[in-house]
């Protein structure tokens, strides 16, 4: 029902410095390319708006309902992330196929994996009894799994956010620390 004053204060701020640093890196290329060079700066503050509206609609969602609904999510995600593989479906963008284009209105499904994947893996850690290497091992799978199907695309960046936002999760749910040396290990030879 209330904002946190710190949290939001924060969230602007950092919002106002990104649209001051959009401007800083785009206005010369948006002066000469759409002789506009406030171009990206109005398209982010767009999207900031739209943000806002859509921070209004999903806080009025019971964040409990995201436990029952993780399965699906985690589907979906899944369905997507193959989808924006089909030439036609994907639109390449840097030399990556990780964008669905409609109606002017650009979305990247692995952006999405990861909320979803976020959600599963929260309520997957919380169903398990004991937190150990055999209890977190089908969570990794899905994880690498993900990552895999990212680096098809490929979008190393989105991938290693990822799998640090997951192993993250993994740690404050309190597997034994002994098991990072090995994940950080195999991370290591995986890059």
């Amino acid at each position: 029902k209330r904002y946190n004053i710190i949290l939001f204060t924060s969230v602007m701020m950092l919002i106002i410095f990104g649209i001051i640093m959009i401007y800083s890196s785009s206005n010369i290329w948006a002066k000469y390319k759409f002789d506009d060079s406030f171009k990206y700066v109005k398209q982010q503050i767009l999207f900031f708006i739209m943000g806002l509206i859509l921070i209004k609609v999903i806080s009025k969602f019971d964040y409990k309902k995201y436990y029952s609904l993780a399965n699906k999510i985690l589907i979906v995600c899944f369905i997507l992330l193959i989808l924006v593989l089909i030439p036609g479906l994907g639109v390449i963008r840097n030399g990556s196929r990780s964008w669905f284009s409609l109606f002017g209105f650009s979305f990247q499904p692995s952006e999405a994996s990861k909320l979803g994947l976020i959600i599963f893996s929260a309520k997957y850690l919380s169903k398990q009894s004991k937190i150990n290497l055999k209890s977190v091992f089908p969570l990794l799978i899905i994880l690498f799994t993900t990552f895999g199907i990212i680096m098809l695309e490929p979008d190393f960046g989105t991938g290693m956010i990822l799998v640090v936002s997951i192993v993250a999760l993994i740690f404050i749910s309190g597997l034994d620390l002994k098991y990072f040396y090995y994940l950080f290990f195999i991370g290591i030879i995986g890059i």
